[in-house]
C-alpha cells in the first residue's frame, strides 16, 4: 500500500501548482491560520489573565458539608457509566481497531488514549469522591481533561492531518502535565483554567470550518453538544444542585453527560465499521487499494458525465479506508474530473499528500488540465515532472496547446522534445497533435507542411495524422487539390481508406470543399462502410455547390436504406438550408413539414433557416407557428432563434414584436444589434434606429459595416441629413471602417432625397471605387423625386457609358424621361432596351392559403391552389355585381341632370 508517507513534500523546487490548486491549497493554509490563531489568543488569555489561586472550596460538597473525608455516594455511582461507555471501546481498541474502521496508527493512538483515560476518569473520580481531599482532586480532574484533549487530537487527525493530529496530542499532554504542575507547586491555576475553556471553543469551530472526511459529522455535533453540557454542569456544580433541591449535583451530571460522548462516539465508529462492510459483502480477498481501485474505475463512466459523483466516491474510498487517496485512486478519480474545479481540487489534495510528484498522478494531472484547457497549469505540472519524461508526458503538453489554440508554444514544445536527449522521441500520436493545434488556428498550410516534414523524419504517422491533413487541403491554395489527390494515394497505398471510416468522411468532405464533386461522390460510392457522417458529408457537399435537387436525392436514398442510418435532424436542416439559400422557399416550407411529420425535432439551425425563409416570403403566419414551436421546444431562447425573429417580424412589419424578442434577450451579440436596426432603418424609423445604436455604444458593443448600413438607411428613409453625415464620419474616422458600395449607395440616397442632388453627384465622383448600378439608380431616382432633368440627363449620359444596361436602369430612364415630358427621348431609351434584348422580369405574387405559401405571376393561376375554380367563379360574381352598382350609379346621375 502506498501511503502519503511514501512521498514526502518535496519543497523549495517547482510545486507544479496552477492558480486554482493554489488557490485551494490557500484556502487550507487560511484554516490552519485560524487554528494558529486560536492557539495564540490563548496563550494572549494565559498571560492576561491575573493568577488564580487553589482553594479548598474546589472541592467541597456542594449540599454544604465541608467536612472532609465524608463519602458523596452518587458521584461514586454516576463514575459507572464512564466505566461501561469505555471499557468496550478500549478493548476494541486493543484487539481490533480495524473493526472500527480505523487504520491510521496515529488517529488509533488517540482513540485508545480517549478510551483509556475515561476508564481511568471513572475509577479516579470514585477514588476522589470515596474520600475528598486536596491530594486525591487530581486523580478526578486530570484523566477528564485527558480525554478532553485525546478527542481535539482525533478530529485534527481526521480533519485536518496525521501528523498535525499528532503534534496537537503531544502538546496537549505536554500542557496538561505542566499545568498539574503549576496548580500543585507553584499554586497557580491559570493554565489549568485555560485547558478547560479553550477546548470548548476550539472543538465546535473545527467542526464548522473542517468538513469530514470519512466520518459523520451528525455524531460529532451531537456528541460536542453533550461535551459542552457537561462542562457546563462542573462548572455550575453548586447552582444544579440547589436547582434540582439538592437531589443530584452537577459534577454527577458531568459524568452522565462525559458517558454520553463516549457512548455516541462508539455508536459514530460503528456506524463506519457498517459502511464498510456493505463493501465488504463479498469478503473478497484484494487489498484495500485493489478494492477502492475497483470501485472507482466501475464508476468511472458514470463520473465523467456527472462531477457530482465525484464527491460520493470520494467518501466511499475514505471510508474503506482513511490512508486513502493513493497513487491508485488518485489518478483514477482525475480521469473521471469532470470540471476544471474538481480537477485543481484533486490536484491540491495530491499535493497536500506528497503525491503530485508521483509519475502515475502527474501524468493524469497533466491529462486533466489539457481536457480542460489550462495550458498554464499543464506546463507547470509538466515541469514538475521528473527529468525523464515520457512520450506521452509531451504528446499530452501538446494537446494542451491544442486545446488553446496556441500553435506557437506547441511548437516549442515539439522542438524540446526533437531536442531532448535521453528521453522520449516524437510518434505518430505528437505530430498529429501537432497537426491539429496549427489546424484549429486555420494555419493550414502549415499543416501540410509539417505533413511533409513527418514524412521526411522517417514516420509515417497514423490514420489520424491523414484525416488532419486532408482537412487542411481545401484551404491550401492554388495546389491544394492536387495536394489532397496526393494524400488520398498516400492513403491508399497504407491501406488507411478503406480500413477507417473517418478518414473516408475527410476524404468526402474535401472534396467536396474543393468543389469536385464527382470525386466526392465516387469516395462516397466505394465506401466499404458508410455512417450518417458520411451521408450528411455528401449531403452538404451538394448544398454548398447549389445542387439541391441532387443534395435531396441523396437525403431520399438515406430514407429509403433505413436501419441504423437514417436522415436526422442535420440531414434535413442542411437540404431545407439549401432549398431557403437558392430562393424556392416554398420547397424549404414543404420539407420542414415533411421533417416534423416524421416526429424529428428541428434544432436552432433549421429555425433559423425556416425563420429566414419566412422573412424573404413575408409570411408572417408560418413565422408565429415557428416561434410557437420554438418555444414549446424549448429553444426560442438561443440567440440564433431569437436573432431570426427579429429578422422576421422585421421584415414583416411587426417591428413591435421584433423589439419585444430583443428586449428579452439576456445575450445580444452584433448580429442581434444588427438585426434590430436594419428593421428600424427599413421602416424609416430614424429616431428608435438612433436610440437603439445609442444603447449599443453604452453596451460598449462594436459596430461593423453592417451597422452603419442599416442605420445610414434610416437616415435616408427619414431625411436626416445632419445625422446621416455625422455617423458616415464617425465610421471612417473612430471605428476605421472604410465606406463600401453599401454605404455610399445610402449616402447617395440620403443627399438625392432631401434634393442635394448637386452634392450627391459630388460624392460619386469622390468615390475610391467605381460606382454601381445601385448607386447610379438611387440618384437617377432623386432626379425623378425632384424633377431635374439637366442632372437626370448627365447621371443617364454616364449610366449608359458605363455599359450599366439592366433593365432596371433602362426601366428607370424611361419612366425619368416620361415623367419630365420628353416623350421621344423615353421612346428612344424603350427601342434601345428592346434591341438589347432586355426584358423585365414579371413581378411575382404569394398568398398563404392553409399554412402554405403558393408564388404566382399576374395573369396566372398557382397551380397547387384548391378550389380555384371556386374563386374565380366568386370573383366574376363580384366583377358582375361592380359592374352593375357602377351603371346604377350612371343612371342615377343622368336622371339627376
Amino acid at each position: 500500500m502506498h501511503l502519503a508517507a511514501d512521498y514526502p513534500h518535496r519543497g523549495g523546487g517547482r510545486l507544479g501548482l496552477g492558480p486554482l490548486a493554489t488557490a485551494v491549497l490557500r484556502t487550507e493554509n487560511r484554516r490552519r491560520a485560524i487554528a494558529g490563531g486560536v492557539v495564540l489568543a490563548s496563550a494572549l488569555l494565559l498571560v492576561a489573565t491575573p493568577r488564580l489561586r487553589h482553594s479548598p472550596a474546589l472541592h467541597l460538597f456542594a449540599d454544604m458539608r465541608n467536612l472532609l473525608g465524608v463519602p458523596n455516594t452518587l458521584n461514586v455511582l454516576t463514575a459507572y457509566p464512564l466505566l461501561l461507555a469505555g471499557v468496550p471501546g478500549l478493548v476494541l481498541c486493543l484487539f481490533g481497531s480495524g473493526c472500527f474502521g480505523i487504520s491510521l496508527r496515529w488517529e488509533a493512538l488517540g482513540w485508545f488514549l480517549f478510551y483509556a483515560r475515561n476508564v481511568c476518569a471513572a475509577f479516579g473520580s470514585a477514588y476522589y469522591h470515596l474520600k475528598p481531599d486536596d491530594d486525591r482532586l487530581i486523580w478526578d480532574r486530570l484523566p477528564m481533561m485527558m480525554s478532553t484533549s485525546s478527542l481535539l487530537s482525533i478530529l485534527v487527525i481526521e480533519r485536518v492531518d496525521e501528523r498535525a493530529g499528532l503534534s496537537c496530542l503531544i502538546s496537549l499532554l505536554s500542557l496538561l502535565l505542566m499545568s498539574t504542575a503549576c496548580e500543585r507547586v507553584l499554586d497557580d491555576m491559570r493554565l489549568w483554567v485555560v485547558l478547560n475553556l479553550v477546548p470548548c471553543v476550539v472543538i465546535p469551530a473545527m467542526l464548522f470550518l473542517f468538513p469530514p472526511k470519512y466520518t459523520h459529522s451528525r455524531f460529532w455535533f451531537l456528541a460536542t453538544g453533550f461535551y459542552l453540557l457537561a462542562r457546563f454542569e462542573g462548572l455550575a456544580d453548586r447552582k444544579v444542585y440547589s436547582v434540582n433541591r439538592y437531589f443530584i449535583s452537577g459534577h454527577s451530571l458531568e459524568h452522565l453527560c462525559f458517558a454520553m460522548v463516549t457512548l455516541i462516539l462508539t455508536v459514530m465508529l460503528s456506524f463506519r465499521n457498517i459502511k464498510i462492510a456493505r463493501y465488504q459483502f463479498n469478503q473478497c480477498s484484494l487489498d484495500l487499494d485493489s478494492l477502492k481501485s475497483c470501485i472507482i474505475e466501475s464508476f468511472w463512466s458514470i463520473l465523467f458525465v456527472q462531477g457530482g459523483r465525484v464527491r460520493l466516491v470520494d467518501v466511499r474510498m475514505r471510508a474503506l479506508s482513511p490512508a486513502l487517496p493513493n497513487s491508485y485512486t488518485l489518478p483514477l478519480a482525475l480521469r473521471a474530473a469532470s470540471s476544471l474545479r474538481i480537477a485543481s481540487a484533486i490536484h491540491a489534495h495530491a499535493f497536500h499528500l506528497g503525491l503530485h510528484a508521483h509519475p502515475d498522478v502527474a501524468g493524469q494531472l497533466l491529462a486533466a488540465y489539457a481536457r480542460h484547457g489550462r495550458a498554464a497549469e499543464a506546463r507547470h505540472v509538466f515541469d514538475a515532472m521528473p527529468a525523464r519524461r515520457t512520450t506521452m508526458s509531451w504528446n499530452t503538453l501538446i494537446s494542451a496547446y491544442s486545446v488553446c489554440c496556441d500553435p506557437d508554444s506547441a511548437m516549442a514544445a515539439f522542438a524540446r522534445m526533437a531536442a531532448a536527449e535521453y528521453e522520449a522521441r516524437p510518434d505518430a500520436v505528437t505530430w498529429t497533435t501537432l497537426l491539429s493545434a496549427h489546424a484549429r488556428c486555420g494555419k493550414h498550410p502549415v499543416v501540410l507542411e509539417l505533413f511533409g516534414q513527418m514524412h521526411g523524419s522517417g514516420c509515417e504517422g497514423n490514420a489520424e495524422t491523414m484525416a488532419v491533413a486532408l482537412s487542411a487541403c481545401p484551404y491550401a491554395g492554388d495546389l491544394a487539390l492536387a495536394k489532397g489527390r496526393a494524400i488520398h494515394g498516400y492513403g491508399v497505398v497504407k491501406g488507411v481508406v478503406k480500413g477507417y471510416l473517418f478518414v473516408t468522411n475527410s476524404l468526402v468532405c474535401m472534396y467536396g470543399k474543393l468543389g469536385e464533386m464527382d470525386d466526392a461522390w465516387k469516395v462516397f460510392r466505394d465506401a466499404v462502410e458508410k455512417n450518417t457522417v458520411t451521408w450528411n458529408a455528401l449531403i452538404t457537399n451538394y448544398v454548398t455547390a447549389g445542387m439541391c435537387d441532387e443534395a435531396f436525392d441523396v437525403l431520399v436514398q438515406m430514407e429509403q436504406r433505413g436501419g441504423m442510418v437514417a436522415p436526422n435532424v442535420v440531414s434535413w436542416s442542411a437540404v431545407i438550408g439549401g432549398f431557403a439559400s437558392s430562393g424556392d422557399n416554398g420547397r424549404a416550407f414543404e420539407l420542414f413539414r415533411r421533417m416534423q411529420q416524421q416526429r424529428l425535432s428541428p434544432n436552432v439551425v433549421t429555425l433559423a433557416t425556416v425563420l429566414s425563409a419566412c422573412a424573404e416570403l413575408l409570411a408572417l403566419r408560418l413565422g408565429r407557428e415557428v416561434h410557437a414551436h420554438a418555444i414549446r421546444s424549448m429553444l426560442d431562447r438561443h440567440s440564433l432563434v431569437e436573432n431570426g425573429l427579429i429578422n422576421m417580424y422585421a421584415k414583416c412589419g411587426r417591428v413591435t414584436a421584433a423589439r419585444k424578442v430583443f428586449d428579452g434577450m439576456k445575450m445580444r451579440d452584433l448580429v442581434s444589434w444588427n438585426s434590430i436596426l436594419a428593421g428600424y432603418g427599413m421602416h424609416g424609423l430614424c429616431n428608435d434606429a438612433l436610440a437603439v445604436f445609442a444603447d449599443m455604444a453604452r453596451a460598449k458593443v462594436g459596430p461593423d459595416s453592417v451597422t452603419f448600413v442599416a442605420v445610414l438607411s434610416a437616415c435616408s428613409h427619414a431625411g436626416r441629413v445632419t445625422e446621416g453625415r455625422r455617423l458616415f464620419d464617425q465610421m471612417q474616422l473612430e471605428h476605421k471602417i472604410s465606406p463600401t458600395m453599401e454605404h455610399y449607395t445610402c449616402m447617395v440616397d440620403l443627399l438625392g432625397r432631401a434634393g442635394l442632388l448637386k452634392d450627391a453627384s459630388d460624392l460619386i465622383e469622390t468615390m475610391p471605387m467605381g460606382a454601381d448600378l445601385c448607386v447610379w439608380g438611387a440618384l437617377l431616382n432623386s432626379c425623378k423625386i425632384h424633377g431635374d432633368a439637366a442632372m437626370a440627363e448627365a447621371t443617364i449620359e454616364k449610366v449608359l457609358q458605363a455599359g450599366a444596361e439592366t433593365t432596371g436602369n433602362h426601366t428607370l430612364i424611361t419612366n425619368l424621361y416620361a415623367a419630365c415630358g420628353m416623350w421621344d427621348d423615353s421612346k428612344r431609351v424603350r427601342v434601345m432596351t428592346r434591341e438589347a434584348g432586355l426584358r423585365k422580369n414579371p413581378g411575382q405574387s404569394w398568398i398563404e392559403v392553409k399554412s402554405k405559401v403558393l408564388a404566382f405571376v399576374a395573369g396566372t393561376v398557382p397551380p397547387s391552389l384548391p378550389g380555384v375554380e371556386e374563386t374565380f367563379r366568386v370573383l366574376d360574381g363580384l366583377y358582375q355585381e361592380m359592374e352593375d352598382e357602377k351603371h346604377a350609379v350612371e343612371d342615377g346621375i343622368a336622371n339627376i341632370r
